[in-house]
């Protein structure tokens, strides 16, 4: 029978095929077969927390691997020293090296842009800021992807490092803060090192906390965390995609301690604050960019990051060319964004050039009869040829209330029996889009 030492070589080795091996060899380094037999093997680890990490994460995977070596599947115990101390780590004196530099200078509250959707969690932000989360805490926002979180996170990072220059503000996502833990499961002595760099901050903050959900030994650090913030009453600042009560596999007293202060939502951007958004930003880097840019940017993407940066590269070809953005070029920018499948913004940008208004118009609010009749059949046509539902065209055309929709497209269908115009007008279009 082959030697424990080789055993357990060969079990590493089955495990990081199956595994990113990044995630395995911090867990099993310094690790050792003590004993093995067809009823129970025993596993030395450096400490307790490796221990409870293996067990949840990797049980399965050792005794799978054990079977396929040995014929068999034991029971799986972890040892580790439990009378081992560990010296006392001295707290740093300076921000550690964990957090140096940890803020965007371009978040800030006056690059934020609060509308009606965002403002509550725009004015707790700003509020935890201004008074170093002494009116409430923890703060912890939520919404979907790219409406602005992490935007705040800094914004209150930047405001309170500027007005308190002393003090020690950490900011780390949640994917580092798990692939720290993971680096310092090798010793005790580690894990305390890095515990006193998260204790020795004055404020706290912890992005995409959903993260964690999958792992329940990273939750009781940061619930540890967490009770010497509040004990102390320093400042906690959280965000995710969705509420601490709404995460699945959430530790009950984390999410108790998470939901203890200020839950601000940041519900998903609609078409209003998207073009807000976009109109502030190209003023800041190309100037003013004509209506029915702007419009076509808003139908690309939801991804508030990806129009961004494709703002980026409109600037970078705007200071090339020296010439004003004209829509053939954002068209040629995004063209990696497109594909030949037809889209309501296509619709909306024939419809428009056939009726002599222009996209933007379509989408807008205005009642005149020489927008209203051309919407009326954009809207007819994504209907027809999209096979799409009223919330989704409504959505196309920056509404919320998708009745609207259904009222263009009954209008149409009952004046397009009787009206050769609009079925002139309805072909020509049919034959330019299909």
């Amino acid at each position: 029978m082959p030697k424990k030492k080789d055993i357990w070589k060969h079990v590493i080795q089955i495990i990081r095929t199956n595994y990113d091996p990044a995630h395995v060899d911090p867990w099993f380094f310094h690790t050792q077969l003590k004993a093995l037999d067809q009823n129970q093997g025993v596993i030395q680890v450096p400490n307790r927390f490796v221990a409870i990490w293996l067990k949840e994460r990797f049980l399965e995977a050792i005794q799978s691997a054990i079977y396929k070596i040995c014929g068999y599947r034991p029971d799986i115990c972890f040892t580790y020293a439990s009378n081992s101390i560990s010296p006392k780590i001295p707290l740093p004196s300076s921000l550690p090296p964990v957090f140096q530099s940890p803020f965007n200078q371009k978040y800030t509250f006056e690059t934020f842009i609060p509308d009606n959707k965002n403002r509550f969690a725009y004015a707790s932000a700003l509020t935890f800021a201004e008074s170093c989360g002494q009116q409430f805490n923890p703060l912890f926002i939520f919404g979907p992807l790219t409406v602005g979180k992490t935007h705040l996170l800094h914004a209150v990072g930047n405001r309170i490092s500027q007005n308190n220059p002393s003090l020690k503000v950490g900011y780390i996502s949640s994917k580092k803060f798990i692939s720290h833990l993971s680096s310092a499961a090798k010793s005790q002595d580690e894990i305390e090192r890095l515990r006193s760099q998260f204790i020795s901050l004055d404020l706290f903050i912890l992005d995409d906390i959903q993260h964690l959900t999958d792992y329940p030994i990273v939750q009781t650090e940061l619930l540890s965390i967490c009770d010497h913030f509040l004990a102390h009453k320093k400042p906690l600042l959280f965000a995710a995609n969705r509420s601490p009560a709404s995460m699945d596999n959430l530790n009950r007293n984390l999410a108790s301690r998470l939901g203890a202060g200020i839950l601000a939502e940041i519900p998903a951007l609609d078409h209003q604050t998207k073009l807000m958004i976009l109109e502030r930003r190209a003023a800041d880097q190309v100037g003013p960019l004509a209506d029915d840019v702007l419009f076509y940017l808003t139908t690309l993407t939801d991804d508030l990051s990806t129009l961004l940066n494709i703002l980026d590269c409109v600037s970078q070809l705007n200071r090339e060319n020296r010439q004003p953005i004209e829509l053939t070029d954002i068209k040629r920018v995004t063209k990696h964004l497109t594909s030949d499948t037809l889209t309501i913004a296509q619709i909306q940008g024939v419809v428009a050039e056939h009726f002599g208004v222009s996209p933007s118009e379509l989408a807008s609010d205005k009642r005149e009869k020489r927008i209203c009749y051309p919407r009326h059949v954009a809207i007819y046509l994504c209907k027809e040829l999209l096979g799409l539902s009223l919330k989704e065209i409504a959505k196309g055309f920056g509404k919320k209330n998708h009745s609207s929709m259904l009222y263009a497209i009954r209008s149409i269908e009952n004046k397009i029996r009787n009206d050769r115009n609009l079925q002139e007008h309805i072909k020509r279009l049919r034959d330019a889009l299909i």
